[in-house]
């Protein structure tokens, strides 16, 4: 008996083979295959992200008003602004500690002397800018009275200096840190005070006058080599008129508390 082959078996397939033999003598073949089942494609690999810190400082900041220095006025102004957008600030007065602080920063009644403001802008991160600084001194002016004198008669080409007088109003010792004085009229008809007579030098000592009193230079002790000198120079012009004049003498002075 001859067997034929089916075309069926050609195929790669994890099958299951029966056999029998018809009434012909002829061998009969059945398949029946089950096929295997694909692999599943590999899942897709989550996409990469990155995070990227801010580690870069903000500029300093920038005083846009300050105070004068000096300043007589014992309340302080100042406005902060920086390069950086949506930065805020911190801010400590004289030595404290830092702490937050509005674009618009004032201070109110401050002791008389010197101050410094340090300022720095944060941005959201949290990296803070380099530190800004802006000092300043509260002074008197025109709040204490001056006046001096000159005791030796002048002449042609003499210098004599003046010892001024400083009074001082307030419940604190009070330190001059100069005083301009400025050459006025004089009582005699023919002698000019601004053409006669003029101050060669001015106050070049600090001075500490005590609470509620009025002090000359020399009671104070300063030596006579930083009095302001007054010089009558030697004109061409015949000087005679000033002979026993009275010259009047301005006097505009600073002050801070030590």
């Amino acid at each position: 008996m001859r067997l034929t082959e089916s075309p069926l078996i050609t195929k790669k397939l994890a099958a299951l083979a029966l056999f029998w033999v018809t009434a012909a003598g002829v061998l009969g073949l059945a398949v029946t295959a089950s096929l295997a089942a694909p692999k599943p494609a590999p899942a897709p690999a989550p996409p990469t992200t990155t995070t990227v810190v801010d580690t870069t400082p903000p500029p300093a900041p920038v005083f846009a008003d300050k105070p004068a220095d000096p300043s007589t006025g014992r309340n302080a102004h100042f406005t902060l602004s920086d390069d950086e957008a949506n930065v805020t600030f911190r801010c400590r007065l004289d030595g404290g500690s830092f702490g937050t602080c509005n674009k618009e920063v004032n201070y109110n009644n401050l002791d008389f002397g010197e101050h410094c403001l340090d300022a720095r802008a944060a941005d959201a991160a949290g990296n803070l800018s380099p530190v800004t600084t802006w000092c300043w001194s509260i002074v008197l002016q025109g709040g204490f009275p001056i006046s001096g004198s000159i005791t030796q008669p002048f002449a042609p080409g003499v210098t004599r200096p003046l010892n001024l007088v400083i009074g001082n109003p307030f419940s604190f010792t009070i330190r001059v840190t100069s005083v301009a004085v400025s050459v006025g009229s004089t009582d005699k008809d023919g002698c000019v005070g601004t053409a006669n007579f003029t101050v060669t030098k001015g106050l070049t000592s600090t001075v500490d006058v005590p609470r509620n009193t009025t002090r000359s230079l020399q009671q104070l002790g300063i030596d006579e080599s930083a009095w302001p000198t007054v010089t009558m120079p030697n004109l061409a012009t015949n000087q005679d008129a000033c002979k026993g004049a009275t010259l009047s003498l301005t006097y505009t002075g600073q002050a801070t508390r030590p």
